[in-house]
């Protein structure tokens, strides 16, 4: 007998890093950082997984 499994992925929350400042950065503890950033082109096929709540390890899965 095959069963399936009911096994799940849960997504973490992202943890959240607040700057701290200093008198060299004027306060805004962002002096000489980087910034790495993601962009997700939304298409009708992932707009419509949005829309029926899917993960986002299944909207990753998606073919392009």
């Amino acid at each position: 007998m095959v069963t399936k499994s009911t096994t799940s992925f849960q997504e973490t929350a992202p943890k959240f890093y607040k700057a701290e400042g200093c008198n060299f950065c004027g306060g805004s503890g962002y002096s000489g950082r980087t910034g790495v950033f993601e962009v997700l082109t939304v298409t009708e096929g992932i707009r419509k997984l949005i829309a029926a709540g899917a993960s986002g390890q299944e909207v990753r899965a998606r073919p392009p």
